[in-house]
């Protein structure tokens, strides 16, 4: 009989206005301290991940400052520098393990074209830096390169091209690269010379 008194007793509290009032105020703190070690956690792991993608980036920079040992140059102007991408079976540093783009997996491996157009002034994505918002002449100067990106793809006599920037997220390079993808001609393979600039 005690037991069920005190049972009684517990749920006439759990219901009263007062102990409900208590208990969501317990929770919503609960819930509060969960969320802001979250967020903490969060924004940790993403300073973190870009200061990953800044160091990464230092290859690229040296390529664009001219310093390119190793690595298949196909292109320089003042404003950019276009080379063949590790993740392509010419490179000279091919990484056979490199995330295959699914634009690529459709053509033989010796088909494979991936270009990287960089340009030579070290923007870190579209944005000056990964965390600056992106202003209008940031898309225009990104346009610009990707109009460039577009007839150094014809000068490869790339077939199906496909030119684009990843998005932030995607990100695994602090530095500010335009992918050119596509399928070789294989009567014309990538030049052991530089292309003409373009206009």
């Amino acid at each position: 009989m005690r037991l069920r008194g005190v049972l009684v007793v517990a749920l006439v509290l759990s219901l009263s206005p007062a102990h409900a009032a208590t208990q969501a105020s317990f929770f919503q703190r609960t819930k509060q301290a969960i969320t802001g070690k979250w967020l903490g956690a969060i924004v940790k792991m993403q300073r973190i991940v870009n200061a990953r993608r800044v160091r990464t980036g230092e290859v690229f920079r040296r390529i664009a400052s001219g310093d390119a040992a190793g690595h298949h140059i196909l292109y320089v102007d003042p404003e950019v520098t276009a080379f063949v991408s590790w993740a392509d079976p010419a490179s000279p540093n091919y990484n056979p393990h490199t995330a295959l783009d699914p634009l690529l997996a459709a053509y033989p491996i010796e088909r494979r074209a991936h270009i990287l157009l960089i340009p030579n002034h070290g923007y870190q994505h579209i944005g000056e830096t990964l965390a600056q918002p992106i202003y209008l002449s940031d898309v225009r100067r990104t346009a610009n390169i990707m109009e460039r990106a577009q007839t150094i793809a014809r000068q490869l006599h790339l077939k199906n091209i496909q030119i684009f920037e990843n998005s932030e997220q995607m990100i695994s390079v602090g530095y500010q690269h335009i992918h050119i993808v596509g399928e070789k001609d294989p009567l014309h393979p990538y030049p052991t010379t530089l292309l003409p600039t373009v206009p």
